[in-house]
């Protein structure tokens, strides 16, 4: 079971992994793959042939280059690796802004 909003794209030959949240109007140019559990925020991208990992999270308007770590969260072009293990995700925002 996946949830993917309103406007989200999702072009040729992607790979979405299972229990993935593709928030509004994002886009997955073809040939992504995407793993388990991820949250892509709202109007994010992911270019073509890369990869996110399990349990990312994705922040809005941010332009995916290069594949993401599983347990990562990335915005702005800023990544926090393991931000889902065992860590209190709060803490992690905090600590970005």
């Amino acid at each position: 079971m996946c949830i993917i909003n309103t406007g989200a794209i999702i072009e040729h030959d992607c790979k979405v992994g299972e229990f993935s949240h593709i928030a509004v109007r994002s886009v997955l140019c073809e040939e992504v793959s995407i793993g388990k559990q991820p949250l892509i925020g709202a109007n994010a991208t992911v270019i073509q042939q890369k990869a996110g990992g399990n349990y990312c999270i994705v922040g809005a308007g941010t332009t995916i280059r290069k594949d993401v770590e599983d347990y990562s969260m990335i915005y702005n072009c800023q990544t926090i690796k393991n931000a889902g293990r065992g860590y209190d995700i709060a803490l992690f925002l905090r600590r970005a802004v």
